[in-house]
This record gives structure tokens, sequence and C-alpha cells, in this order.
């Protein structure tokens, strides 16, 4: 590498919480499946602490809706509230989500998230945006026991002790289809997802992936012109696992650490399912 090639800023420090590594001038560099180091690091120290926005009530934690299935992925809304004034939509697909701070920081680097500032006064959450993200509103607000009322949907906090490590002992399956229709004459490309995950009881885990991508195109009358595919399959992994409150740690036969985030998937009556989580933001299925 020549030294020209060299980037000229690296935010790399440890957290108690998450990790990002942040490059100028780059996007983060996040191995999707591999947050061994990653999930560690987050923006340095000479960005200064969140300042108290008085926001009123203080809220603190992880809070969920439920949504409808839609193409056999499971999906849901989600606040994490810092008590000091400031809220995240994100989804939790990482330990990153699940800290506000690292995020606020990490979007002085300019990565857009949806990311507030929150007050709540008068049955009204306020919400104002951080960054370019959405836009100033308030909407209706009241919180009963472990659950809130945001804009007339219930949100329930997300608790440790919603997903335990014996219920998730099973082989546990996501599947995603994803199309885009092309214009009038063009055809279209789909794409699908298949993961899955192991988990036995005497503390052994293995994941194995595949991704298949098709697409189309037409003349104007609609006859087919040609057609291509692609199809792979992620390195899988082996491994051992623990399962602490809301994260998977696993260690793999290569010595790699990874976190993955636990989430619970919420039934009509707020209870977690026994058949469904969210992990690292991906709803998986007990097969």
């Amino acid at each position: 590498m020549k030294s020209a090639d060299v980037p000229n800023a690296l935010a790399i420090v440890v957290s108690p919480h998450a990790v990002a590594i942040y490059v100028a001038g780059l996007t983060k560099l996040i191995d999707p499946l591999a947050f061994a180091f990653a999930n560690r690091v987050r923006v340095g120290t000479k960005v200064p602490a969140l300042a108290d926005r008085q926001p009123g009530t203080r809220l603190a934690g992880v809070y969920q809706s439920r949504l409808p299935p839609k193409d056999a992925a499971f999906r849901s809304n989600w606040y994490v509230f810092d008590p000091r004034g400031y809220v995240s939509e994100e989804l939790p697909g990482d330990e990153l989500t699940l800290d506000v701070e690292a995020q606020v920081q990490r979007a002085t680097f300019g990565e857009a998230a949806w990311l507030w500032s929150y007050k709540v006064a008068g049955g009204k959450l306020a919400l104002t945006p951080l960054t370019k993200r959405g836009s100033a509103k308030s909407v209706a607000f009241s919180s009963t026991g472990a659950a809130l009322e945001i804009g007339g949907d219930k949100y329930y906090r997300v608790l440790p002790t919603d997903v335990s490590a014996a219920a998730m002992v099973g082989v546990w399956e996501a599947s995603e289809v994803t199309s885009v229709a092309g214009a009038v004459g063009q055809g279209g490309t789909t794409a699908s997802f298949t993961g899955r995950l192991r988990l036995d009881k005497d503390g052994l885990a293995s994941y194995g992936s595949s991704l298949t991508v098709t697409g189309s195109t037409q003349d104007a009358a609609g006859n087919l012109e040609w057609t291509i595919g692609a199809s792979g399959t992620e390195r899988p992994w082996l491994g051992k696992y623990t399962i602490v409150g809301n994260r998977i740690g696993v260690t793999t036969s290569d010595a790699k650490q990874l976190v993955l985030v636990l989430m619970p998937y919420r039934l009509e009556n707020g209870t977690a399912s026994a058949n469904i989580v969210f992990i690292n933001g991906t709803g998986y299925t007990r097969i």
C-alpha cells in the first residue's frame, strides 16, 4: 500500500457496550457477520459525552412494537431511549444500535441514522431530529407499567429475561425475499436469503447462509430478452456459545469472537414468542 492510500484519520476506542471503526472519507469497516472486533470499538474520547437535554420524563432502554409478518420476515418498530433526552429508531442489528451515545457519536462522522432528541410534556413526546433524516414531530404519549403508548401504538420494554438460554436451544431459520420491479419492458430482480443457526444444549453453535439473485429483461413488447442468476453461500462457522441477557456470545472454531444481539418477537398480548426471535435485527423462526 502506498502512503497516499493510507487514511489520515482512524477512530478506534474500546467501549463497554459497542463498537465501530471509522476512517475519514470512508464508510465504517464492518463485515456484516464478522462482528468479532468491530462490535467493541466506537468513536474516540475526543467526542464529548452527550449533554443532558432535560427531557422532562427520563426514559431508558429498548422498546419494541409488534407488526404483522411481511414476506416471511418478522418486523417490529423500535425505540432505544437514553435518559439524557436522546432516542434512536434504528433496528437493533448490532451492539452499536443499543448504545444511543455511540450512535450520536458516529453520526458526527456523517453516518445517517434515525436519531432524535426527545422531551415529554403534556401527554406528548416531542422529537427533534439530530441528523438529516426525519423532521420534528410531536406524538401522543403515555406510560403504563413496562409499556409505552407512542403515537397510538404500544411499545413493550425489552428485558434480559424475555428470551432465556434454555428456550433458544434448537434450530432457527431466517428467510427473506426481496423483489425490485424494473420499468416497463425492463424486467426486475429478486434476491432470496436463507440463514440457519443451530444452538445445542451443550453449548455448541453452528451457522450457515445462502443468497440467490435472479433477474431478467424484456423488450418493449414484453418478450423475455435474457435472464441472469447468481447464488452463493457464506462461509459457515462452528463454535461455542453463551447467552447473557440480550446477547449471544460465540467463540468460533478459528478463535473469532462474535456478539449477536438477541431480541424477542412480541405476540398480540405483548408476551415474547417462544418460536420467533430477532437475531441481529433479522427474524428467525424455530424449525
